[in-house]
């Protein structure tokens, strides 16, 4: 089911986070576990990676979950 799926990611990675605050229906806020509404306190593994391309330098962060 198409919905499970984005309901899975959406719990996962706390997309809801932004619209915690607002007074949602208790009927949608109860399709979602808590976690979809909170930012996720747990610093990910930072990966950091540079390159160096023709004398322009570009420096990337990755958050390793």
């Amino acid at each position: 089911d198409d919905f499970n799926k984005f309901k899975a990611r959406t719990e996962k990675y706390s997309l809801l986070k932004d619209i915690a605050h607002y007074e949602l229906p208790s009927e949608l806020r109860n399709l979602y576990e808590p976690r979809a509404f909170e930012e996720e306190m747990i610093e990910g593994k930072k990966i950091n990676h540079q390159n160096r391309i023709f004398s322009f330098e570009m420096k990337f962060t990755f958050n390793k979950r």
